[in-house]
């Protein structure tokens, strides 16, 4: 004759089940402190490869934003640089308007061009002080290195060319000389290249004004263009990163609705479970004890 007790098939049963309990606890306590409710492909391996994937979107989105953010700043840049630029044209086009007026002699005018000469140094200063993250967008150190591609997606295909090259290229000037020295001032490599006034001072005001002012409202006609595609540049990042917020924003928003936990509906499921495991222990340590009881009942009775 064998006595069994806690091999007994309920005893068994019951450790299973304790177990078991114990088992669906602990992953609920893990969904609570982690927030998710995938944590490995076990918990669900289709949701899990989905969520992988959205991530992968997500991150890629997340420097995307950044990537068109430096190219905002860097039209920030181009843009600032180039209205200084103008507002340097408009002072020497009030000098020579001024240095037209036949109330002056040579000596005056030449203290003009010599204002000029400064104002031409401060514009090339500023081209070749243009720069972002060391890489230069004006003067002549530009070369032919103008054209930026901005990554403006998650992945491949998704480029948008930022021309520098169509916006300017090469914006020094060379210096004036005097206006009663004879040679020819204001010629524009680069930028102004089509823009060479080939001007020198001549005794009527009439011609400086017929020969200096059309070349420096080209220049400026020129630049309020370039000033204009920088704008439109600018305009067209700002829709793309708006784009892409909203779609990084509706990819975190389907990658929290596979992985992450319902709080309410997870603490609701560990009381649940907390009940289940106290009954199946409470009922696993009575039958523990009324067996002890009985196995001691019946050694007392044969003894």
């Amino acid at each position: 004759m064998s006595l069994t007790v806690f091999s007994d098939p309920i005893a068994i049963n019951l450790q299973t089940t304790v177990s078991n309990q114990n088992g669906g606890l602990s992953k609920t306590f893990e969904k609570l402190s982690s927030g998710k409710r995938i944590n490995r492909a076990a918990d669900d391996a289709a949701g899990m490869a989905v969520s992988n994937e959205l991530e992968t979107r997500v991150r890629g989105e997340a420097q995307a934003l950044q990537n068109v953010q430096d190219g905002l700043s860097m039209l920030n840049v181009v843009d600032g640089a180039l209205l200084q630029i103008s507002g340097m044209l408009q002072k020497i086009r009030e000098l020579v308007v001024q240095a037209a007026n036949d109330t002056y002699d040579s000596q005056k005018r030449e203290y003009m061009a010599d204002t000029i000469n400064q104002y031409v140094s401060t514009i090339n200063q500023i081209a070749e002080g243009a720069q972002f993250n060391g890489v230069p967008l004006l003067g002549e150190s530009v070369g032919n290195n103008n054209t930026f591609l901005i990554q403006v997606g998650a992945g491949q295909g998704s480029q948008d060319v930022i021309d520098i090259g169509a916006v300017i290229q090469d914006a020094t000037m060379k210096p004036v000389a005097p206006f009663n020295s004879g040679l020819p001032p204001f010629q524009f490599p680069g930028l102004f290249a089509n823009l060479d006034a080939n001007i020198f001072l001549v005794s009527n005001p009439a011609l400086m004004t017929s020969r200096y002012l059309p070349a420096i409202d080209a220049t400026l006609g020129e630049l309020e263009s370039r000033i204009a595609k920088v704008g439109a540049y600018t305009n067209r990042l700002e829709g793309v990163l708006n784009n892409i917020a909203v779609s990084r924003q509706n990819q975190l928003s389907a990658q929290s609705a596979i992985i992450d936990t319902d709080m309410a509906k997870t603490v609701s499921q560990l009381t649940q479970v907390q009940l289940k495991q106290q009954g199946a222990v409470g009922v696993y340590r009575n039958f523990q004890d009324n067996a002890r009881q009985r196995m001691a009942n019946l050694i007392q009775g044969l003894g």
